[in-house]
């Protein structure tokens, strides 16, 4: 084990802030913490961060919780037309449900594309059909993201896909967004349920519960540490100061601290198709097994450091 020392603000940066900066990283940290929550499977504390979130930043909310459902609760995509009028029900259902990170693992096959490569001339809608009929999960999402990366063709992609609940609230968040890496997970996401190929998904909801913010009990400015990593501004600080001390990448350490605790699954697991903590590792560039050792070693000093880093934002990390 490293030798622990508090860190010491004069030895690496200033985070003085003012009142508006503390309640913008206050916003990221719960939003963070409402998906950790989610994919372990804790219900109480999921409902405390989207009430919270919700209270904060509702249009935020709405806007990522599909995402949180395509990449970490396949099952859940089911419930998103139901997410406007009432919230914190499919929350809570949702969390209850198998976690499955199938279509983050799809969309890592996806990333190579031998079987595309210099067929351009037949790669139109006609194609596209003829896979999803296939049921070939991979092909079809081959294809879907190549139609629209194509830009011609995702209106195509939509009507076509949208044969599941759920599945066009995805595809319209995908429309959306400027992140090729999310959108194609949310394709990813759209075709394993489009062709009704989620794993866990044996499960029926026949009324969600309605749920009434005023019945969850405030948050306040606590959260569980591992609510921060490398996309809220106290896992940033907490990650560039461990790797200062610990000599090693601050890019290997983000990729380690993430997928060794940020992205740990808890409550029901799905029995995963194309989803492994190896390959996810290995995409970002880091050996899984020299991962897992130097996170034994580090993982102390990170939970003490990401305390350190909330309190300079008036948070509190337990």
């Amino acid at each position: 084990m490293l030798r622990y020392r508090m860190p010491q603000l004069s030895l690496f940066e200033d985070v003085t802030t003012t009142s508006r900066e503390r309640q913008s990283v206050w916003l990221g940290v719960i939003k963070s913490a409402l998906q950790k929550h989610v994919r372990r499977g804790e219900t109480a504390l999921a409902l405390q961060a989207a009430a919270e979130f919700i209270r904060l930043d509702r249009g935020g909310f709405l806007w990522r919780w599909p995402i949180i459902a395509a990449e970490d609760v396949l099952t859940g995509v089911k419930l998103l037309p139901q997410l406007r009028v009432n919230p914190l029900g499919v929350v809570a259902a949702t969390t209850r449900f198998p976690k499955n990170k199938d279509a983050w693992g799809l969309s890592l096959v996806m990333k190579a594309d031998p079987i595309l490569a210099g067929r351009d001339s037949w790669v139109d809608r006609a194609a596209f059909e003829k896979a999803l009929t296939a049921g070939d999960a991979v092909l079809t999402a081959r294809v879907a993201w190549w139609l629209w990366n194509s830009g011609r063709y995702r209106d195509d992609v939509i009507a076509l896909l949208s044969r599941r609940p759920g599945v066009r609230e995805v595809l319209q968040r995908a429309y959306r967004l400027n992140d090729d890496v999310q959108t194609r997970f949310m394709l990813a996401a759209a075709t394993l349920c489009a062709l009704d190929q989620v794993a866990g998904d044996e499960q029926g909801v026949d009324e969600l519960p309605r749920i009434d913010p005023s019945d969850i009990s405030p948050v306040g400015k606590t959260v569980c540490w591992y609510a921060c990593d490398a996309h809220t501004a106290p896992g940033g600080i907490a990650i560039r100061t461990v790797a200062k001390q610990a000599l090693i990448p601050v890019a290997q350490l983000a990729a380690t601290w993430f997928w060794l605790e940020s992205a740990t699954l808890g409550g029901a697991v799905a029995a995963h198709r194309y989803y492994t903590v190896d390959a996810s590792l290995i995409d970002d560039g880091v050996d899984p097994k020299a991962a897992r050792r130097g996170w034994l070693e580090l993982r102390t000093d990170a939970t003490r450091t990401v305390a350190w880093a909330c309190s300079r934002y008036g948070i509190t990390a337990v």
